[in-house]
């Protein structure tokens, strides 16, 4: 049997007590309800989850100091994981020694000899100490509660504002006449106690006496050993009477978590042994009680808590996402295995993986609770023949929460282009299917324009070293048994560049690194890469320009892959016999200059020169 009891009764405890003089009133911070006039009957129970729950409900406390009000969860200035009271502990402006502010119920009828149980669940500002008491009266003034501790005075040291800080603050008080009755919480720290305290549940119900049933025994509250949102109850149904005679009648035995019943025993064996499974606990501490029950009454509840679920993981690993078939994307992934605090999941199937997949920045479609380290998502219809670039935010999945998301921007998803493929940006503008990803790190960007009547992708940085940006292309299908190259013509475009250039090949979702070149001449010099190794698939290919220690401009153009150069084609179109010299841009040139490379046409066939 678990019982949790924060404050106890103890020798030297401070009994603290004032006059009216000492107490000025306000009007109730909680509720402007008046206190009803008709008293509520026990039980009574309330967990502060909304504001409405708190009419009737009233605070006191001095001019200048804050009055408890109701806190909504993770809001300031509390940010406490779940709705509550709270009490700001700001510093007294006035000569009161202490903050003097009281959480005060409505009105509620108890007869005179019985023996009741007050509950609160209480914790404070991590490192805080709170000073705290409970009291009754039949008038809601801080004078006529004074008269009555149920807890008198004492302190303790605040652990923070989590579900595993909270803590239950119980009592028993018996009236000595049968009235209506006000039941006070005081919080009385010093005044130079910066800090918050909160309330989060409330409850008062009869004690047992008598022939009513006694406690059951051995309760206990196990979470999954694996993080499953699930927890395993059992406690013994009692033999004995509250009076500790033979139990003459038992009719249930009732599991609750926190206020609510969630299984009832029907007519119980005294002595016997009963679990539940709770397969619907929040996520994090759970407190549940059980108590038996018989026609006089129920019994005393006994304590105990869980903590279930898992904590917010850490992010997924290595994903990846590649289109298969027209409008169906595989993505690939590896889940953590742990959460962020460090603590290791034992069941990786409790991770799930969601992926919210955006046309720009409008979400188009969201899949959830993804198992396993793979999945075929439609993302388009497969009817669709031209491509467009898609984007995705993946998280890992527990019962605590979602991690942090892996994005992957400019995923392709259509029809792949067929060879021959060529893009010269021609106007200014693309003819084919390309992603920017700019400021990838710092200030970078790729945008396309004309110069000398000749297109290309340009790259510019207006910031420091290491500035990317990557240019991203569509899907490319390469024809089987083919020998194909991607070719390029790259230059420093404003003559005095130290720029690296990147070229990736995605194949099956992995950006393999192809080849680097230096950006550091105006001249356009050419690149080639390989190709043959994919035959018979669908490629991306990109080019990742990283500033380097001077310039700012860099340029792409005439990117082919299997179709003849520029320079080949313009051949064809010269007389025979007669000598004519183009650029490696394809472009015809009267006076070649020494130290530049040129092709040489002569009767219908090219050579490249160095003229010299």
């Amino acid at each position: 049997m678990k019982k949790s009891t924060l404050l106890t009764l103890a020798a030297g405890l401070l009994c603290l007590s004032a006059s009216a003089a000492d107490v000025k009133q306000n009007a109730p911070s909680i509720s402007t309800q008046e206190i009803n006039a008709d008293a509520l009957s026990v039980p009574y129970t309330i967990s502060f989850d909304n504001e409405n729950s708190l009419n009737g409900w009233t605070a006191i406390s001095p001019a200048d100091r804050q009055k408890f009000k109701f806190a909504p969860a993770n809001s300031s200035p509390f940010y406490c994981q779940i709705p509550g009271v709270g009490s700001k502990m700001i510093y007294s402006a006035d000569a009161n020694p202490s903050k003097d502010s009281w959480l005060v119920s409505p009105a509620i009828y108890l007869e005179a000899g019985k023996t009741y149980n007050i509950k609160y669940t209480i914790a404070a500002t991590r490192q805080q100490a709170a000073t705290i008491g409970v009291f009754y009266g039949t008038e809601a003034t801080a004078e006529s509660l004074r008269k009555n501790p149920a807890i008198e005075m004492t302190g303790f040291m605040g652990a923070g504002f989590l579900q595993d800080d909270f803590k239950p603050l119980t009592c028993k008080i018996t009236p000595a006449t049968s009235d209506n009755y006000y039941i006070g919480l005081l919080e009385d720290s010093d005044k130079y106690t910066a800090g918050n305290f909160m309330v989060y549940d409330y409850s008062i119900t009869v004690a047992a006496s008598g022939a009513m049933p006694g406690e059951p025994g051995n309760f206990t509250a196990t979470a999954d050993a694996d993080g499953a949102l699930s927890v395993l109850l059992s406690a013994t149904a009692p033999s004995v009477d509250a009076g500790g005679n033979e139990l003459a009648e038992l009719t249930a035995l009732e599991f609750l978590r926190g206020n609510t019943v969630i299984k009832t025993i029907e007519n119980p064996v005294k002595g016997e042994t009963y679990t539940y499974t709770d397969t619907d606990p929040i996520n994090g501490n759970n407190i549940y009680y059980v108590r038996a029950v018989n026609s006089l009454g129920s019994s005393n509840s006994v304590e105990a808590s869980a903590k279930a679920g898992l904590e917010i993981p850490k992010e997924l690993i290595g994903l990846s996402a590649l289109q298969t078939t027209p409008g169906k994307v595989k993505f690939i992934w590896e889940k953590p295995i742990g959460d962020i605090f460090g603590n290791a999941f034992t069941n990786p199937s409790l991770i799930k993986v969601k992926i919210v997949i955006y046309d720009g920045n409008t979400v188009v479609k969201t899949f959830e609770d993804l198992s396993g380290d793979e999945a075929i998502l439609e993302i388009a219809s497969e009817t669709s023949t031209d491509q467009k670039f898609y984007s995705l935010s993946a998280y890992a999945v527990t019962t605590g929460g979602e991690s942090l998301p892996i994005e992957i921007k400019g995923i392709p998803v259509g029809k792949p282009t067929d060879l021959p493929y060529s893009e010269n940006f021609t106007g200014g503008t693309a003819q084919h299917p390309l992603y920017l990803s700019n400021n990838e790190k710092y200030t970078a960007k790729w945008s396309y324009m004309t110069q000398d009547d000749m297109g290309m992708a340009r790259f510019m940085s207006t910031s420091g070293v290491g500035s990317t940006a990557t240019i991203y292309s569509g899907l490319i299908a390469i024809p089987a048994d083919s020998q194909e190259k991607l070719t390029f013509k790259y230059s420093s475009y404003s003559g005095n560049s130290s720029h690296t250039l990147t070229v990736l090949i995605n194949n099956d979702g992995e950006w393999i690194e192809a080849e680097n070149y230096d950006i550091d001449s105006p001249d356009y010099k050419e690149a080639s890469i390989d190709l043959s190794a994919y035959a018979g698939k669908n490629i991306q290919y990109a080019l990742r320009v990283k500033r380097g220690i001077s310039g700012y401009y860099a340029a792409v153009t005439d990117i082919r892959i299997g179709e003849t150069s520029g320079i080949d084609s313009v051949v064809t179109d010269e007389t025979q016999g007669e000598t004519i010299y183009y650029d490696i841009m394809g472009r015809r040139v009267d006076n070649p200059s020494s130290g530049k490379i040129y092709i040489k046409v002569t009767n219908g066939k090219a050579s490249r020169i160095l003229m010299r």
